[in-house]
């Protein structure tokens, strides 16, 4: 499975479904031996073996350095702080969706949210629902993926590449209602690494999202309005529909600011021309709807069924 040696999206997909199957059998290892363990012991298991630990498996494999391979670079100042400001607009739009998908599909991720902050030590959740799934899940859906679907003569476009990043971003949480608005922000977070050529700008982000849900439980005066949302307050619902409206232009001009930044800073990162590329050369179009892709994405769609029906 992972006889190439060139990255690709063909190869791409392998490790994602290798990495989705990892993922599984985690789960049935952790429901056997760890069902009676701590939260911290359950979560910390599912993090680091199960997302971290495949993750370098793939650099091992595919003989790449972590800071190359996953984009592990310092942001500067300007760029940590449009991800910053990016990252405060895009919560009520997450909220607003939240909420409007909530007609359809329950409100799983509030209410787990509620119960992680309610039930544990008030340092659990920032541990487990902040810092563990913003390092490591990005690593995985931003790092990987962009590396081997974007950026190289073999890859495929960004738009394609963050699509695809969020589609599986989306998928992995299980649950309808989690995967719509959650593939969204998938594609934002993908775009976010590609402008900035670093993974930190997603982890960063994905740490701030997350943050807002265990706020909506431990600050008062959040948990009062998020509670008056699923309770279906219209005041609640016009306050949330005029600040995500306010927020949208903000969000579009930092994500244009950060565009700026990628094509003023090209020709420092761009790499040379293959001058053994003959003009007149074949051009393969890359393979990205492989056996592998479906494989990753049916198995994903069952689980996610499964859960929801569940």
């Amino acid at each position: 499975m992972m006889s190439s040696k060139v990255k690709s999206p063909a190869r791409g997909n392998k490790w994602i479904l290798f990495f989705i199957v990892w993922i599984i059998l985690c789960a049935v290892i952790l429901q056997s031996l760890l069902q009676d363990s701590s939260h911290l012991i359950t979560a910390s298991f599912t993090f680091i073996v199960g997302m971290f630990v495949p993750v370098l498996i793939y650099l091992r494999f595919t003989r790449q350095t972590f800071k190359d391979a996953l984009a592990w670079r310092v942001l500067n100042t300007e760029n940590t702080l449009l991800t910053i400001v990016m990252s405060i607009a895009v919560v009520p739009m997450m909220f607003l969706a939240m909420y409007l998908l909530s007609f359809v599909f329950r409100w799983q991720s509030i209410e787990l949210a509620n119960e992680r902050t309610a039930t544990y030590a008030i340092w659990i959740p920032w541990l487990t629902g902040v810092l563990y799934p913003s390092i490591f899940e990005e690593l995985m859906y931003r790092g990987v993926i962009l590396n081997e679907y974007h950026g190289h003569k073999h890859g495929v476009s960004i738009a394609k590449t963050a699509i695809i990043s969020g589609v599986f971003f989306g998928l992995k949480h299980m649950n309808l209602h989690q995967a719509i608005y959650a593939a969204l922000v998938g594609i934002l977070l993908a775009y976010m690494m590609y402008y900035t050529r670093s993974v930190i700008a997603p982890i960063l982000s994905h740490a701030l999202i997350n943050a807002t849900f265990v706020l909506s439980e431990q600050v008062a005066i959040l948990r009062n309005f998020t509670n008056g949302l699923i309770d279906g307050s219209a005041s609640h619902l016009l306050i949330l529909v005029g600040i995500s409206l306010a927020m949208i232009p903000v969000l579009l001009i930092c994500l244009k600011k950060l565009k700026a930044y990628y094509i003023k800073t090209a020709s420092l990162h761009e790499p040379e021309p293959d001058v053994s590329d003959s003009k007149d050369a074949v051009v393969i179009k890359p393979k990205v709807l492989t056996w592998a892709f479906w494989a990753a994405v049916i198995l994903l769609v069952a689980l996610t069924a499964l859960n929801d029906l569940g």
